[in-house]
């Protein structure tokens, strides 16, 4: 038997455009199977690092626990006790008023 082509053409409608369709006969035209890896060669090792993956998980983390433990509360009192800022003043003169 000769051997069998693997034809790949790009679908272009709504649902999938640019989606790749394998056309052919028998199991060995399926994406992912040592044909279709011959066909379509990829990238022997990945393009990251796993020193990589984990400085960025590492980094997310930090980011996150920064923005999210921040004492904002703490912040805004010292903010208006020091600065006396006049918005602030005047809510305190519209409580009092009522």
């Amino acid at each position: 038997m000769g051997d069998k082509f693997v034809q790949v053409n790009r679908v272009h409608d709504a649902n999938s455009v640019g989606s790749r369709v394998f056309t052919g006969n028998g199991p060995e035209t399926c994406p992912g199977t040592q044909r279709s890896l011959d066909t379509f060669p990829q990238s022997p090792s990945p393009t990251i690092s796993d020193l990589q993956i984990w400085l960025i998980a590492a980094g997310l983390i930090a980011v996150d626990l920064t923005l999210f433990m921040f004492p904002v509360v703490p912040v805004l009192a010292a903010y208006v006790l020091v600065v006396r800022p006049p918005w602030f003043a005047d809510f305190i003169d519209d409580v009092y008023d009522r």
